[in-house]
């Protein structure tokens, strides 16, 4: 593992980017260990925090499609779903996209 570069004669970088931290260079070999597993183990949740984000509104979009599908149509929310995710699917369109421009008016199932 690289365990940074100094950046001066007092503290030793660890990590990269916007997660770095300076450490003292009397910082056990341990400590440096443990700070790099959890510096990675921070990148990859806000990653992972970063996904949920777009799932959740690529979700709401989806949500408010089917709302507007099941009015436009007469039909229960589950059933307007089931036409939304056929039309998508048939027209080679993300199911996200499709919901999207139902929202807009620009698409009907």
């Amino acid at each position: 593992m690289d365990w940074g570069a100094r950046s001066d004669e007092t503290e030793i970088r660890v990590g990269s980017g916007p997660l770095a931290v300076l450490v003292p260079p009397e910082t056990p070999p341990e400590a440096l260990q443990e700070i790099e597993r959890l510096l990675g183990l921070i990148d990859r949740l806000a990653d992972r925090t970063a996904q949920l984000h777009v799932a959740l509104d690529s979700r709401v979009a989806i949500e408010q499609a089917k709302g507007v599908l099941a009015e436009r149509l007469g039909v229960t929310p589950e059933d307007a779903f089931e036409i939304m995710r056929r039309t998508a699917r048939s027209k080679r369109v993300p199911l996200q996209r499709f919901a999207a421009a139902v929202v807009r008016g620009s698409e009907t199932a």
